[in-house]
């Protein structure tokens, strides 16, 4: 599973805007799974803040931004979703489980 259902608001009420936005980092998940998929796994942060850091790094959770961005003091920017309630813990876990995993295309 890419992400679980319940995650799916929280990201897209930004990240489901273009790219070219500012308010969202310059970071777009695109419109379905196939571009969510190529969005992030393996592809590096352009915003200014992040710039270089990968989203996700299969296998390795704590080195990708997507898991670290949902932790209480993340390494660049602000917590995601910016301006929503905050993941479950349980659902982190699921981001941080399919990454650790091997973040299969599925």
């Amino acid at each position: 599973m890419l992400f679980p259902r319940t995650t799916n608001a929280h990201c897209d009420m930004c990240h489901g805007l273009p790219p070219y936005e500012l308010s969202n980092g310059n970071f777009s998940t695109g419109t379905d799974k196939a571009s969510t998929y190529t969005a992030l796994v393996g592809s590096s942060s352009t915003s200014t803040m992040c710039k270089g850091k990968v989203f996700v790094v299969p296998s390795h959770p704590e080195s990708s931004l997507l898991f670290q961005k949902l932790l209480p003091n993340p390494p660049c920017g602000l917590r995601m979703p910016n301006g929503g309630a905050n993941l479950t813990d349980a659902q982190i876990e699921v981001v941080r489980g399919w990454i650790a995993a091997g973040a299969s295309n599925n």
